[in-house]
């Protein structure tokens, strides 16, 4: 590991063997079956989403009283995890964030905002947002 010194690289070994993921120069490593797995970010990201898709899915059917995913849930989580990611690559990022309390000022996240744009309690930014403008201060 380039520019880290004993100790970093120490603490990286110990993540690693325990089985985290470690980011370092636009990959992401992990030891899985004793094997060093390198994934670029962009990989990463894609495994981020279909996972999100899968659980989602599976949510939506044990809601709808079914251990089944159908076609229908599905197409709901993925129509679901493409907002999510749309709202964070319009902010600027690439990964969701997610609600947070700090002093009292909420900060929404990405999931919580895509539940209330889909039930119609909220909008996405849009070019006529007065905050996004500028015009608000």
């Amino acid at each position: 590991m380039v520019g880290g010194d004993k100790k970093d690289i120490e603490e990286v070994k110990k993540d690693l063997v325990a089985g985290k993921r470690i980011a370092r120069n636009g990959h992401i490593y992990q030891v899985k079956g004793g094997q060093l797995h390198v994934l670029d970010e962009n990989a990463q990201l894609k495994q981020n989403k279909q996972l999100d898709i899968e659980y989602r899915a599976k949510t939506f059917a044990q809601k709808s009283g079914s251990w089944h995913v159908t076609e229908d849930h599905w197409q709901q989580a993925r129509e679901l995890v493409d907002l999510a990611y749309q709202y964070a690559e319009l902010d600027g990022r690439q990964a969701l964030n997610t609600t947070t309390n700090e002093n009292g000022l909420v900060t929404i996240g990405d999931w919580d905002l895509v539940t209330l744009v889909k039930q119609g309690s909220a909008s996405a930014i849009s070019s006529n947002d007065w905050w996004s403008l500028g015009l608000m201060a």
